[in-house]
């Protein structure tokens, strides 16, 4: 499995199948020194069906409760909707209820960012 941005283009380059899709887990660009907008830019939002969220403090692998960690998520929605993102949100911490919870901090950054819909 490609662990950086360049790893990940690389694997793509190689399968061109449409159904071959990413999953970009946000938590996960947040502690890469590309962050998440890097990881934005470089891959593009077309070939996205699944954003993975949950925060992280920025230095480790963590599954953080929004707002508990360093993610500005109202930049995040906006450079991801700006990007074309039409795939689906998934909550990745913690229990269902705390995902639920979270899931309420998450629409209004989305509300924040001026993402039609939320």
């Amino acid at each position: 499995m490609p662990d950086n941005l360049e790893e990940t283009i690389w694997y793509f380059d190689q399968i061109q199948s449409p159904k071959l899709k990413w999953a970009f887990t946000i938590n996960h660009a947040h502690y890469d020194p590309i962050g998440i907008a890097g990881f934005v830019d470089g891959m593009g939002m077309e070939r996205c069906d699944e954003m993975r969220v949950a925060d992280n403090n920025g230095e480790y692998e963590l599954h953080m409760h929004p707002g508990t960690g360093t993610v500005d998520f109202v930049d995040m929605f906006k450079r991801i909707e700006e990007a074309g993102f039409t795939g689906h949100y998934m909550c990745g911490w913690g229990t269902v209820e705390q995902m639920l919870e979270g899931r309420e901090f998450l629409v209004e950054r989305a509300r924040e960012a001026g993402v039609a819909g939320a």
